[in-house]
């Protein structure tokens, strides 16, 4: 892909006003529950509200501290198509961090503004948050599941692709390029997980497709603020899929082709990354 003349500011408008009305759309409540879906959907996620045990029928995807990520096929009553399921259980927080949004909240409204700025996410189904005298108590996310992909921890050291240079390098690439989007923007990744990125399995492994399905610990930052995030950023993602030293320079190189707005040059980026503690 041939650098692009990122219009910071357009893009922060862009995004903001896509996430604005899907937020009016959700229409989320800091003090009482409150449920989303979309229309076509929401018979199935009436049914399964009465049947929560069928998703843990499912298989996992993933399960950390506080959220579990299930795969599972509806009826075939209602389609038969799979979906994926996020829970978040706030159960163990501390009552002052569930007074606010939860992270499946988060995850929805960062969702919509990647969307906003032209980076792929799966389509959301429904979400929502249970509460209790205005504490969260738990929240879930339903999206789409994207057949025929993979995540991108198949590319680091322990994944099975591990020798495929080709498609590690394209994917190092492409993650540059949507990273200078998302940083001209005002939007930092703050953490790069390689599972929450989805590959399709007939991309082009010069120039991947991502499609990024868990978003929601993304943090806005004035521009201020960019010469501690974007170093973050890369470290976390270099660090993950641990690229050599000439590799890393190249990846820098193409990263600020892109985001002409950082004020790094090669040199004071590499400098700044060094000095972050992984």
């Amino acid at each position: 892909m041939e650098p692009l003349s990122l219009d910071s500011h357009s893009l922060h408008r862009q995004g903001k006003a896509k996430m604005r009305d899907f937020i009016r759309q959700i229409a989320p409540s800091r003090w009482s529950s409150w449920d989303w879906c979309q229309e076509a959907f929401s018979p199935i996620n009436a049914w399964l509200k009465k049947h929560p045990n069928v998703i843990r029928k499912g298989s996992y995807i993933s399960h950390t501290l506080g959220k579990e990520v299930w795969k599972l096929r509806l009826p075939k009553n209602y389609g038969g198509k799979y979906i994926v399921y996020k829970f978040y259980d706030f159960s163990r927080e501390d009552l002052l961090k569930r007074l606010g949004f939860s992270a499946g909240y988060f995850d929805v409204a960062n969702g919509a503004f990647l969307q906003g700025i032209g980076i792929q996410i799966p389509d959301v189904l429904a979400c929502g948050e249970l509460r209790q005298f205005g504490f969260v108590k738990s929240a879930y996310v339903i999206t789409e599941y994207i057949e025929d992909t993979y995540d991108g921890s198949l590319l680091t050291p322990a994944g099975a692709f591990i020798d495929k240079s080709r498609i590690r390098m394209g994917f190092g690439l492409k993650v540059m390029e949507q990273f200078a989007i998302l940083h001209s923007s005002g939007i930092y990744y703050n953490h790069f997980h390689s599972h929450s990125v989805l590959i399709p399995k007939s991309c082009d492994e010069d120039n991947p497709t991502l499609i990024w399905s868990d978003v929601a610990n993304c943090k806005f930052r004035s521009g201020f603020h960019a010469h501690k995030y974007i170093p973050r950023d890369l470290v976390h993602f270099f660090v993950e899929l641990r690229y050599d030293t000439e590799q890393i320079h190249t990846l820098c190189e193409h990263y600020l082709k892109f985001n002409t707005h950082s004020n790094f040059n090669v040199s004071s980026l590499w400098k700044k990354m060094l000095a972050i503690k992984h």
